[in-house]
């Protein structure tokens, strides 16, 4: 099965990018917020985030949008919200209760099949 990757077009990226202040990645680490550690996260998290992207909760992926320059990705402060703004969005589409299918425990397929034992027996009763 293969992954489909959420792109931005390239036409305008180097042009949008450096229009609002293109930083090496190395320099926003800073900008991100911690997640479990109280320091700041690895630059290679943005690298890994640039070259690989993040697969959201349907099976797509969503990269950071960078350039290359000199064998250095550069990318914005921007770039990184518009980054975690698809990321959340993705996340609350799928977690949304309209979608959402009720989990099906062993108790649920237990309770279920006991259901359908009783219906069976009281509608093919000999009278």
């Amino acid at each position: 099965m293969s992954e489909a990757t959420i792109e931005v077009p390239k036409q305008d990226l180097v042009k949008r990018l450096m229009s609002e202040g293109a930083e090496l990645a190395s320099a926003l680490v800073g900008q991100v917020p911690a997640s479990y550690v109280k320091t700041a996260i690895h630059p290679t998290t943005l690298k890994r985030w640039i070259r690989i992207g993040i697969k959201l909760p349907n099976g797509k992926r969503v990269k950071l949008e960078s350039f290359r320059k000199s064998n250095r990705y550069y990318t914005s402060l921007p770039a990184l919200e518009r980054f975690f703004a698809r990321q959340t969005a993705a996340c609350e589409e799928a977690e949304s209760p309209a979608t959402a299918e009720p989990i099906e425990t062993p108790k649920r397929r237990e309770s279920a099949a006991k259901k359908d034992v009783e219906d069976v027996r009281r509608n093919h009763r000999l009278a």
